[in-house]
């Protein structure tokens, strides 16, 4: 997807968000938050919901790694990975939608340091009290199922 974007196939969506306090340096931390704006768009607004939403998520995660290519897409390809299984009807996007945004979530805390977002996408909101308030209340997680030190969401018998 990276080289349809540099081709101009797909449009080039990079967008930074506004969870940054100041603006971002370019390159790393301007990628983490395009990244932390996909989480927010999956989390809040249930960009997995439908094929069509997926498949854009998919190409602006690309987009995201359009500033820091190569570890960028070496950081979000499982996560990509499983938005395309979704896309494919192979997996269901509810209960796949916070492995996505976990994974997602690890990515950014490799780009930028927590004190430069702002408090409403900080790791108190987004990492681990917003991931588990959105898995407490529309899957019907309990919250100890999020493994904090590797930024995963558990099943009951194994964690991913």
């Amino acid at each position: 997807m990276l080289a349809k974007i540099r081709s101009e196939e797909f449009e080039n969506n990079f967008f930074v968000g506004d969870a940054f306090l100041e603006k971002p340096t370019p390159g790393k931390e301007s990628a983490a938050g395009c990244i932390l704006d996909k989480v927010v768009a999956i989390v809040k607004e249930n960009a997995m919901t439908d094929s069509a939403t997926v498949n854009e998520l998919q190409v602006d995660l690309a987009a995201c790694c359009t500033h820091d290519s190569q570890d960028c897409v070496a950081d979000v390809s499982s996560a990509y990975a499983l938005l395309e299984a979704v896309n494919r009807q192979q997996l269901d996007a509810q209960t796949t939608a916070p492995k996505v945004a976990a994974m997602l979530i690890r990515a950014v805390e490799k780009r930028s340091s927590e004190e430069k977002i702002r408090g409403s996408f900080s790791r108190g909101h987004t990492s681990f009290d917003f991931l588990n308030m959105f898995m407490i209340v529309f899957l019907d997680f309990p919250s100890d199922d999020y493994d904090t030190k590797r930024s995963c969401i558990c099943s009951r018998e194994t964690c991913c």
